[in-house]
């Protein structure tokens, strides 16, 4: 294990460092682009289009909601939406964004620490957040969001390619939505419903089985 390899290993442990490092990269708004870049735009538009056919008018979850971006699109689409982010700042302008939608709330929380209410989602979406995450911190993930899904529920995962584990990615990642994405299509409680490859980004659809 190298130097830089070791670091992230510490900072992963120390929630605060991770706090800190995203609070520090929401000190400007739209730090991802995604209001001011085609690329992000068309992307978050292809992510509303599948959660549409997806969502029924319930609960949805998602986690690294960061802004509220996502929130704003499908509010309309959905009963009732929960968004959930490390970044105080981050949820601050969420809350802001959606204040005239009654059916959306926020939350600080940190996703490697929180426990999930068992059944209780329609849908959970996570979009280019579980790189964030070691792979060994990976592994019991798939489990913890089965739990919270209703039967018959769904997940939406939405990552980045990446070099380190596909040819095709980008150069941003040790890993992105091909390792991600087959850890979950690979847990057997889940039924794969969708998988689209797009040139930078994936999005899986997988079905929580009665």
């Amino acid at each position: 294990m190298n130097i830089q390899e070791r670091l992230k290993k510490i900072a992963r442990k120390q929630r605060w460092l991770i706090r800190y490092y995203f609070n520090r990269k929401y000190s400007e708004n739209d730090p991802y682009f995604l209001t001011t870049s085609d690329f992000e735009r068309n992307k978050m538009e292809h992510v509303v289009r599948v959660l549409k056919e997806y969502s029924p008018k319930d609960t949805m979850m998602e986690v690294g909601c960061g802004e509220g971006i996502l929130a704003n699109l499908i509010a309309g689409d959905i009963g009732q939406y929960e968004g959930f982010d490390i970044s105080q700042k981050a949820i601050t302008r969420a809350i802001e964004r959606n204040k005239n939608h009654a059916n959306v709330s926020f939350q600080v929380r940190d996703f490697y620490k929180m426990s999930l209410p068992e059944k209780h989602y329609d849908v959970m979406i996570f979009s280019e957040v579980l790189f964030y995450f070691s792979l060994e911190e990976l592994q019991p993930i798939p489990g913890k969001i089965f739990e919270a899904l209703k039967p018959n529920a769904y997940l939406v995962l939405v990552h980045c390619r990446a070099t380190g584990d596909d040819e095709s990615g980008n150069m941003i990642k040790d890993y992105g939505a091909k390792t991600i994405h087959d850890l979950f299509v690979h847990f057997r409680e889940f039924e794969l419903m969708q998988d689209e490859w797009d040139e930078n980004y994936r999005i899986t659809v997988l079905k929580r089985a009665e």
